[in-house]
């Protein structure tokens, strides 16, 4: 009987703790699509291949059809915590937030992507969501917009230490990344790469493509 009734317990535990993360899904589908922009299958159906398939992935679209929203979704699949199980608890007890290095062309393109990322932080890092994330470039983040000095490598690889988990970088900034990958990879944090507008730095030699190859 003593049986039956902890088997039940542990149901009851599992049905809420899978009603919860349905929840918490629900939300990160929300934070990662414009506000009023309707769901599309095909931007779900993405950001889950691109959380479960290791690899390099193409995502191309025409203008308009939610490629940065699916870049949003695609980073708070990945920063979710696995659900333990009897199989992977000993890998749950060890999982830390991967990082996430984002490239896009520009400063205006780069702030935009950073801000179209900031509602997706805000539920995957409900406390602390401004520490988890850093923009890379030589203006302010916000207006008014004025220069600054970029980060120096010494400072972005600190950041790593004190959990900064998502760097947003101009391709002119982007050589300052490869360093903090290399640091990431000593620290044994799981890495991923996003291009945005890939095509404006496809030479081999650029930094962007290197860290893409990396």
């Amino acid at each position: 009987a003593k049986n039956d009734v902890d088997t039940a317990e542990y149901d009851e535990d599992d049905a809420e703790a899978h009603a919860q993360e349905q929840r918490e899904r629900v939300a990160l589908f929300e934070a990662a699509r414009p506000q009023n922009a309707k769901p599309r299958a095909f931007q779900t159906t993405t950001a889950n291949k691109i959380k479960k398939t290791p690899g390099c992935h193409l995502v191309r679209a025409p203008t308009g059809c939610g490629k940065t929203a699916i870049i949003a979704l695609a980073m708070g699949l990945l920063f979710k915590k696995p659900r333990a199980n009897r199989r992977n608890a000993g890998a749950v007890d060890d999982w830390q937030p991967p990082v996430m290095l984002m490239i896009a062309p520009f400063i205006d393109h780069a702030r935009q992507l950073y801000m179209r990322i900031v509602d997706t932080l805000k539920v995957t890092f409900p406390d602390d969501w401004k520490e988890r994330a850093e923009f890379v470039a030589s203006e302010t983040l916000e207006a008014p917009y004025s220069s600054r000095s970029v980060q120096t490598i010494k400072e972005l690889k600190g950041m790593l230490k004190t959990g900064v988990r998502v760097f947003v970088a101009t391709n002119k900034s982007s050589a300052l990344l490869l360093p903090v990958m290399k640091k990431a990879r000593k620290m044994n944090l799981v890495v991923h790469v996003v291009s945005d507008e890939a095509h404006f730095e496809s030479r081999d030699s650029s930094s962007a493509m290197q860290l893409l190859q990396m």
